[in-house]
């Protein structure tokens, strides 16, 4: 069973997460390379990931899964490619994203792979051309203009370029993304008076967010120790009497004063009787010896 969070919302109503991460990605470009990878590295760190290969029910609408599956992430990964605004499917994706971002606050991260990030904010070069080629296949609009506006925003947002010295390695750009990930899934605010061990509590919520994504599921026990806590009531048999035993933990027992009880202990009594004999023995010791002289 997956484990469902509360999603932030600028409306009264609270939106159910489903997912942690959701990607938007050309499959014509990426989809058994960059992001194959990508979505391996998300599954290894114990992030819940919708991919559209596994999780689509068969005989249910596909964009009407996929809208679902976006408005339920707590992140939306993009990863703009060559053939990326090629696709009206893509387009759509990431207008929703877009929408999604606005409504629900929902965390944006670009990835920009081998296409540079001007190109996309103003849809220049291989953008420019799938373009055209939508205005051709006569496009509404009003659709091209809300696509236009969505790439624009998104490309405007921080992220990540391929291309990039510091992002040479494709492995090492996926340990970047899956870490900055973990961090925005892990963060979190306590707000209260001081004193109270604020920052103890956030690492020990940080250690538990990090935890619980290595398994498949998690729940909270409430009040722990009021229902470990052991009865001390039984209920008795009809008839018998009611007894109750009341132990005392942690009070050693008292030591006996004498370790030996067999052993008695001599008296002030005693010790003078048995001085008082040997001076009586002293005493006809000495009459003895006046006698053999």
């Amino acid at each position: 069973m997956a484990l469902q969070k509360t999603c932030s919302s600028s409306s009264s109503s609270t939106q159910t997460c489903t997912y942690e991460v959701f990607v938007s990605f050309s499959g014509k470009d990426t989809r058994s390379s960059f992001t194959d990878h990508l979505f391996a590295a998300l599954e290894q760190s114990g992030i819940r990931t919708f991919r559209d290969d596994r999780e689509l029910e068969r005989g249910k609408v596909i964009w009407t899964e996929l809208e679902k599956a976006i408005e339920t992430s707590t992140i939306a990964v993009i990863v703009f490619s060559e053939n990326y605004a090629a696709s009206g499917w893509c387009l759509n994706e990431l207008e929703k994203i877009m929408e999604c971002e606005r409504r629900l606050q929902q965390i944006v991260l670009p990835v920009f792979y081998h296409v540079d990030p001007s190109d996309v904010r103003n849809q220049k070069g291989s953008l420019e051309k799938a373009f055209a080629k939508h205005n051709k296949d006569r496009v509404g609009e009003c659709k091209v203009a809300r696509w236009r506006a969505a790439l624009t925003k998104a490309a405007s947002l921080s992220g990540w370029d391929l291309p990039n010295v510091a992002h040479r390695s494709e492995a090492e750009l996926i340990q970047k993304i899956i870490g900055e990930i973990s961090k925005k899934l892990n963060w979190g605010g306590i707000w209260a008076i001081g004193g109270i061990r604020k920052t103890t509590i956030a690492k020990a919520i940080n250690f538990c967010n990090q935890l619980q994504r290595k398994f498949q599921g998690s729940h909270f026990f409430e009040d722990v120790r009021e229902i470990a806590k052991p009865k001390t009531h039984h209920h008795a048999e009809i008839g018998k009497p009611k007894t109750h035993h009341h132990a005392k933990i942690g009070k050693p027992k008292p030591r006996s004063a004498n370790p030996h009880p067999d052993r008695r202990k001599p008296t002030l009594e005693g010790q003078d009787q048995g001085r008082a004999q040997r001076r009586e023995g002293k005493k006809m010791e000495e009459r003895e010896r006046n006698r053999a002289k």
